[in-house]
């Protein structure tokens, strides 16, 4: 049962995952990275199948996001996946455009539950 606080005329709501998040405790599913470290990367070949076989870089990801035709013909899901690894790696991770994205985060993003 989560505590609201109504601050400014906004409800606050703070359950289990919020308090998770500030005393540094998991929630949710623990996701084994070694889970992710090998095996067939099928969000590459759904979204990428040019690109079997090579590296993909952020420059790729942002293409995709860029042509409103390819990004339109996407999954919700697919959308979604695509934004994150963006905002994940050029965002939370500082990385450049150039550098290429880590092949088990393009397996780890496949789960979005993980």
């Amino acid at each position: 049962m989560p505590l609201i606080y109504h601050v400014d005329g906004r409800s606050l709501h703070f359950g289990r995952p919020e308090f998770s998040l500030i005393i540094g405790f998991r929630f949710g599913k623990f996701v084994r990275p070694q889970l992710y470290s090998s095996g067939d990367i099928k969000f590459k070949a759904r979204v990428f199948p040019k690109k079997q076989g090579e590296k993909l870089s952020n420059l790729d990801l942002l293409g995709v996001l860029e042509d409103e035709e390819l990004f339109g013909n996407l999954s919700d899901e697919d959308a979604v996946r695509v934004c994150l690894l963006l905002v994940l790696e050029v965002v939370f991770m500082g990385r450049l455009l150039a550098e290429q994205v880590d092949d088990k985060l393009l397996r780890l993003v496949e789960d979005l539950e993980a």
